[in-house]
């Protein structure tokens, strides 16, 4: 597959489907969500398509796509063209042989109300890559406000359930994921977390409004002390 931009790429459990984020060359539009599959985890990936299923992709950036561990949901990030405002979204299906059906935003997230550091805090919070846990019930993401400058600035916020299919919690931010303004970092976006959520794979970067989804990445690992 040749695209201009590719990112945010993401296996299911099984590891022989892989989720990500793509521009293929060629195509005018902005990022769209994709898939790939392979017959074993040995194997390359083959059979690269977007993700099928109506009202997942759109002439707006779809970003980030995170599977659920038992396959059936799927949750991304939305981001409208002029880069001003961001959500999450999903899908879900009833078996892993199906395609998924749009269910549109993420609202018990993507609500506001609160302080400047919560995503129920104002409107005008971004809400971006989305990760859930093996055992579907918690989700990483990033929330982000414009801070006094007019730049955009996220930090890591986790929100929990107490059943895999049970709505999520009020949100609370990430110690250690709490980074933006130190150091030049402008925004945190967690990764990926391994199976028992003992460790969070995270990059930061910097901002720009010429460059509103990133720039200057570094990559890091919070882990939890050894029992």
């Amino acid at each position: 597959m040749q695209a201009t931009w590719v990112g945010g790429l993401r296996l299911s459990p099984d590891l022989l489907t892989a989720y990500y984020h793509a521009n293929p060359a060629g195509n005018a539009g902005n990022t769209d969500l994709y898939v790939a599959q392979r017959l074993s985890p040995t194997e390359v990936f083959a059979d690269f398509m977007p993700l099928p299923g109506v009202g997942f992709n759109t002439t707006e950036f779809e970003l980030d796509p995170t599977v659920s561990g038992d396959g059936l949901t799927i949750v991304f990030q939305r981001a409208s063209a002029d880069g001003t405002t961001s959500h999450l979204f999903y899908g879900t299906r009833e078996s892993i042989s199906e395609p998924f059906t749009y269910g549109g935003m993420l609202d018990d997230v993507s609500v506001s109300g609160g302080d400047d550091f919560n995503p129920y805090a104002r409107p005008t919070a971004d809400l971006a890559h989305p990760v859930v846990t093996p055992d579907d019930l918690t989700m990483l993401f990033s929330v982000g406000v414009t801070d006094a400058d007019g730049g955009v600035i996220s930090n890591g916020w986790v929100a929990t359930c107490g059943s895999p299919n049970g709505p999520f919690s009020m949100p609370l931010g990430v110690p250690g994921l709490d980074l933006a303004g130190e150091n030049d970092v402008q925004s945190v976006a967690p990764s990926f977390v391994t199976a028992g959520g003992c460790a969070v794979y995270y990059y930061t970067y910097a901002q720009s409004a010429a460059m509103p989804y990133g720039s200057e990445s570094q990559f890091y690992v919070l882990a939890s002390p050894p029992d």
